[in-house]
């Protein structure tokens, strides 16, 4: 069994999003280019009813940003 593409539109488990968002956001062009493929991505519609794409910061970015914050913190004191 293999495991769906994380981008095909009968997918709706692989970036845990209702299908429609899936079809409507990815084949525009403004979407997918700001897509990093590397990185977990969430697609929702917003209130106004436009699709709201979030990149996700990986675990690694949050460990450095988490980091830098303690650090910032420690200087504050």
């Amino acid at each position: 069994m293999h495991s769906p593409h994380p981008l095909d539109p009968c997918s709706d488990r692989a970036l845990n999003l209702p299908k429609c968002a899936l079809q409507i956001a990815l084949p525009r062009p403004e979407f997918s280019m700001s897509i990093n493929q590397a990185r977990p991505t969430r697609a929702f519609i917003n209130l106004s009813g436009r699709i709201q794409i979030e990149q996700l910061r990986t675990r690694r970015e949050n460990l450095c940003h988490e980091h830098e914050a303690t650090q910032q913190e420690a200087t504050n004191r």
